[in-house]
């Protein structure tokens, strides 16, 4: 009996240690999970950091495209009021033709009659 005895406290000891063994080989691995997920929500609290200056930064571009837009719409606008104040090229072209009739330089003078006729002609294409 005294080896029976021993017997199962020798059973009972292997099986305690088995069980410690088993025991440490689950810490082990709940360690290992519970840093796996440490790292998984660094990473994705980066990647969400990241995300929120990637949006911050489009949204500031966005409000300097709606500054420039309204920028280049008020210019615009500018440009067409102005449009009417400047002179043509059919104007241009106009006043150079009366500068020439006019002109000392040129040897070739004209005479009233002429001149009425050409002003009255200019009149004609307008119309």
């Amino acid at each position: 009996m005294p080896e029976k005895k021993i017997s199962i406290t020798d059973e009972l000891t292997k099986r305690q240690n088995d069980n410690i063994r088993r025991i440490r080989v689950l810490e082990e691995s709940i360690r290992n999970v519970d840093e796996r997920v440490n790292n998984f929500e660094q990473r994705f609290i980066q990647e969400v950091k990241k995300t929120y200056d990637r949006i911050e930064e489009l949204n500031k571009k966005i409000k300097d495209m709606d500054v420039q837009l309204k920028t280049l719409s008020f210019q615009q606008d500018t440009l067409k009021k102005n449009e009417k104040k400047h002179i043509t090229m059919n104007d241009l072209n106009q006043l150079k033709n009366y500068i020439d009739l006019i002109s000392p330089i040129s040897s070739k003078y004209v005479t009233k009659k002429e001149m009425q006729y050409y002003l009255k002609m200019q009149r004609q294409k307008r119309e």
